[in-house]
């Protein structure tokens, strides 16, 4: 199969804003629509030593943990490199390339995602950008009309979905869990910021850990996906159709 038969779909947004579900959902309800997912190298220092339950059966496969010096190693124009909440990741982009589907997704941080569309590596695939955010335009608007701190409120907000989680996985609380968190959340204004350089913005509401996945800790779906999630999911399957959905946005600059 060669590069031009190709299309690629990036997604980036804040840990935790529900990237991770959409994916999955989209594969367990939607075969219609098949896609090859690749991932990111991800630092196994990032997860403090041991995965999330739904990571599981991944933590052992280089494509998608390694320890950081492992990933900053790696090295050629097949790779792309990014520090994402101060660890390090790496996309390889021979794994797009050599992906048997038509359709490929990728997630990654926005910092990965800015660099796809100028690498050489992947001349001839088309690219589309696609941020994952947690609040969207009218919020944004209302939140300024209200005289609300928009990034004090961003922290709070991704804080919230964040300890959420660590509830879902049973995950104890310890002061690294919470440092971890304390980071994440505070990089979530400054990854907001950057959506105006992605070409559509999806608005999701429900975080990883939300009831409304209806999935379990495990990765293991009980139902199909409820309210806003739902519609998050309906918004990324018109994406994955080649059609730019309806709920989707786009941003301008200097909104946060």
């Amino acid at each position: 199969m060669g590069k031009a038969q190709k299309r690629l779909i990036a997604l980036s947004g804040p840990s935790c804003v529900g990237k991770g579900p959409l994916l999955a959902a989209a594969r367990e309800f939607h075969g219609e629509l098949p896609f090859d997912l690749v991932a990111v190298i991800k630092s196994r220092e990032s997860r403090r030593g041991s995965p999330r339950p739904d990571e599981a059966l991944l933590w052992d496969n280089p494509d998608y943990f390694r320890p950081s010096r492992e990933i900053k190693r790696l090295r050629g124009d097949r790779y792309l490199h990014a520090t994402s909440h101060g660890f390090p990741q790496a996309l390889d982009l021979e794994r797009i390339v050599a992906a048997e589907k038509d359709l490929v997704v990728v997630e990654a941080s926005y910092r990965v995602t800015q660099q796809l569309k100028t690498a050489e590596y992947l001349a001839g695939i088309e690219v589309t950008t696609v941020f994952v955010s947690p609040i969207g335009l009218e919020e944004i608007c209302y939140l300024a009309a209200c005289d609300v701190h928009k990034v004090k409120f961003l922290r709070g907000l991704m804080a919230r979905k964040l300890l959420a989680r660590t509830v879902f996985h049973g995950e104890p609380y310890s002061e690294a869990l919470l440092g971890d968190i304390a980071r994440r959340a505070g990089d979530a204004a400054a990854e907001l910021r950057t959506a105006c350089q992605f070409d559509i913005v999806l608005i999701s509401r429900d975080g990883e850990g939300a009831p409304s996945w209806n999935r379990a800790p495990s990765g293991r779906f009980l139902a199909r996906p409820v309210g806003e999630a739902a519609e998050t999911l309906e918004a990324f399957v018109e994406l994955l159709a080649g059609r730019v959905p309806r709920a989707a946005e786009k941003w301008e600059c200097k909104m946060l």
